[in-house]
């Protein structure tokens, strides 16, 4: 079972194949492909399984910001524990409720990654559509682990 720290639930959302290194990237790539298909996904605090090949990574922990308070805001945003699991379908549709693009700045804050804007975009087109045109019953069906077009 892939287990991940809470804030990558974003990251896999926002996700566009670009890491730290191609190591990272292809680790990140993979794990994002099994999650197409796995069902389940732990959430655990601390290092997981995309953080197992990134190169910020310094005995156990991570050089990059500050992880863990993002995870902390991100577990109080979703009201969801770590070690336990989840139904994947469960979390899409809890992050499409109760995260905005514009929630990013507060949860995220101190993430490198954040300018690029790449999450927002992300969850723009995760938004609960109002009106029911094709385009807007499309975004409420995407899935964060499938960023397929």
């Amino acid at each position: 079972m892939i287990e991940v720290r809470p804030h990558h639930l974003l990251c896999l959302l926002g996700w566009r194949g670009h890491g730290y290194d191609k190591a990272f990237s292809d680790n990140f790539n993979r794990l994002a492909d099994e999650l197409k298909t796995a069902g389940v996904i732990r959430i655990i605090d601390g290092r997981d399984d995309i953080c197992a090949a990134c190169p910020k990574l310094e005995n156990s922990d991570c050089r990059d910001g500050s992880p863990g308070d993002i995870d902390s805001r991100l577990l109080e945003r979703l009201k969801i524990s770590v070690d336990r699991v989840y139904e994947i379908a469960w979390l899409n549709s809890r992050i499409k409720k109760m995260v905005r693009s514009e929630d990013l700045n507060d949860i995220c804050s101190g993430c490198s990654w954040l300018e690029r804007g790449w999450c927002a975009s992300a969850l723009n087109g995760l938004s609960e559509p109002e009106g029911g045109t094709a385009a807007a019953s499309r975004a409420a069906q995407v899935d964060i682990f499938d960023r397929t077009p």
